[in-house]
This record gives C-alpha cells, structure tokens and sequence, in this order.
C-alpha cells in the first residue's frame, strides 16, 4: 500500500495510507501486521480519513520498519487488500471449499450411479 508521512516526532508517526479509506479489511490486516509486534504500542487506523497513528518505542523499532510493514500489503483484486499472512489464510481456506466442493461432486455422482443401477 502507498503511504505518505503526514506527521512525525519520535516514537509517533500520523501516515496518510492509500486504500484504507472505508475498507474495513484494509483495516484488518494492517492492524494484524502490528500485532504483538515488539515496539509497536498502538496502531489507530482511521477509515473515515484514510489516516493511521502509530504509537511505537524507538529504541525497538524505526519508522523505516513500520512503513516496510504497511507496503508489505498487497492486492488481491482491485476491491481488497490483504496482508500477506491473509493471503496465506484465504488460500487454505479456500483449498479446503475445493477439496469439500469435489468430494460433494463425487458423492453425487456416485448417488446418481446408485439409483441408475436399482432402476
């Protein structure tokens, strides 16, 4: 994602962040890629101005980081953006609805088998 710095003093950075206006999943994902992250003391994405604050320690983490952070978002269709680690659910998931959507397929057909076979 594409910021642009629109404050900053130590250990406080206010970043105005392409595509976080009005998407909730944006919002997700970017807090998702802070949490739990050693330096970081809280993350306050805005949806109503597209703006984030970010609270961090200095002496655990620089502000290079943090905007290495949020470019890591990438883009899964032109509607949502999605931090990598969600990238990495989504395909899982939706691995799993292949494999069940086949297994079903089979299931039915086996069905279909079945009754052609007591007629």
């Amino acid at each position: 994602m594409k910021t642009k710095i629109l404050s900053s003093i130590s250990g406080r950075i206010r970043i105005k962040v392409v595509g976080l206006l009005y998407n909730e999943n944006a919002i997700d994902c970017l807090k998702k890629s802070f949490h739990l992250n050693p330096g970081i003391i809280l993350v306050s994405p805005n949806k109503f101005t597209g703006n984030m604050l970010i609270y961090y320690d200095v002496e655990l983490i620089d502000i290079f980081e943090i905007l290495r952070r949020i470019s890591s978002i990438s883009i899964i269709n032109s509607s949502r953006y999605v931090h990598k680690d969600c990238i990495k659910k989504l395909q899982k998931t939706n691995k799993i609805y292949n494999d069940e959507l086949s297994l079903s397929t089979r299931l039915q057909t086996l069905s279909f088998i079945i009754r052609s076979e007591e007629r």
